[in-house]
């Protein structure tokens, strides 16, 4: 079995009839928040917004690459989406959290979560063509311009602002105006990530260092001020896969910044005990946070893809046991479909919940495997 085949399989065969049958609430609509240990649903828990944006993403995302037959339950969540968060309270742009029921219960507008609404948005037109979905991302986009943006560059957290700004939304949002930008050929979305990536050259990325920053002060200067440059290996992993998608649509040179974020995930990035990915590290090379996650070893995969592309023989090799490692310690101990979200440096398990929102970066990995190595 090739690993293309070896994804696929977990993704058609286990992910979705488990997170379809038990990550949907059929009763009263979207999606919940996690499922516990033994594959059951926390109805309780708050629903944040970003949350029902990826499940509608990894739904709509596995229509399109041809992995399920029908898009019903990406359109049933966005409209559950549009219903309850949507200009919820007569106020503009997306709320943050709802209830098990679907009401707001933090209205807070966060740059975060309208960055992954947008994600879906892109997603559910390329499957549908319904350009109710076009009209609501520009409103979107629209609502940060006249809210969130700022003079320095960039777009505050929160709506009045709030420090420390962070590089991981306008991650994000760069996702996500590329999805936008691949599903309809609209040169106004790559316009748009052409902003996030002169953000990223000029602020975000440390080329000196070699790092890319996470804190930041009002004018992008660093928010620790030098006291603690923290760095997260499943960012650079990210931003690797990232500027690669870009480039490829922009023509951008971006290799640069790209090499010097891989080097940095090779060096430092891998704890020598379990061969996953560490949580975070000071720029000299310390440990700050232990634990890997799922999303983190799946980012590090979708990287490693982009080396492979790249011709890069070394990278070639390290897809298979990258993937390896992800079944080892995160999917195949947990019931079929599921994860375990974290593992400690000795490699055991440190979950209580898989949540629902990494089923994105899961499905987002496994397609590129398929894609870049083929099923056969």
């Amino acid at each position: 079995m090739t690993l293309g085949e070896r994804v696929r399989q977990w993704a058609i065969e286990k992910a979705f009839p488990l997170w379809a049958e038990r990550g949907v609430d059929r009763d009263r609509g979207g999606f919940v928040e996690s499922l516990d240990m033994e594959g059951q649903a926390n109805t309780l828990q708050t629903r944040r917004v970003r949350t029902q944006a990826r499940q509608i993403f990894s739904f709509s995302h596995a229509y399109n690459v041809g992995w399920i037959s029908d898009c019903s339950i990406a359109m049933q969540g966005l409209s559950y989406l549009t219903d309850k968060a949507w200009m919820a309270g007569d106020v503009h742009g997306w709320a943050q959290c709802l209830d098990e029921t679907g009401a707001v219960v933090n209205p807070v507008r966060d740059l975060y979560d309208h960055a992954c609404v947008l994600l879906a948005l892109g997603s559910v037109y390329k499957a549908s063509e319904d350009p109710y979905c076009l009209e609501l991302a520009d409103q979107t986009l629209g609502f940060l311009d006249e809210d969130f943006a700022e003079k320095n560059g960039g777009y505050s957290e929160q709506i009045g602002g709030q420090l420390p700004r962070r590089q991981n939304p306008h991650m994000h949002l760069f996702e996500a105006l590329l999805v936008l930008y691949e599903a309809t050929g609209e040169a106004r979305y790559l316009s748009r990530a052409d902003d996030i990536f002169y953000l990223f050259n000029e602020h975000l990325f440390d080329e000196n260092k070699e790092i890319l920053r996470e804190y930041f002060n009002q004018d992008w200067t660093d928010w620790a001020q030098g006291k603690e440059d923290i760095w997260e290996p499943g960012h650079h992993s990210e931003w690797v896969w990232l500027l690669k998608k870009y480039s490829d649509f922009s023509g951008k040179a971006v290799h640069a910044g790209a090499d010097a974020l891989f080097r940095r995930i090779r060096m430092r990035g891998i704890a020598p005990s379990t061969g996953l990915l560490l949580g975070r590290l000071g720029a000299d090379g310390s440990i700050r946070d232990v634990p890997s996650r799922t999303w983190m070893q799946t980012e590090y995969i979708k990287a490693l893809l982009t080396r492979h592309e790249e011709g890069d023989d070394m990278a070639a090799q390290q897809v298979e046991l990258a993937v390896d490692k992800l079944f080892k310690y995160h999917l195949d101990p947990a019931i079929p479909g599921s994860w375990i979200d974290q593992i400690d440096a000795e490699g055991k398990a440190c979950s209580t919940s898989a949540p629902a929102s990494t089923l994105y970066h899961l499905l987002y990995c496994m397609t590129e495997t398929e894609r870049v190595l083929g099923r056969a």
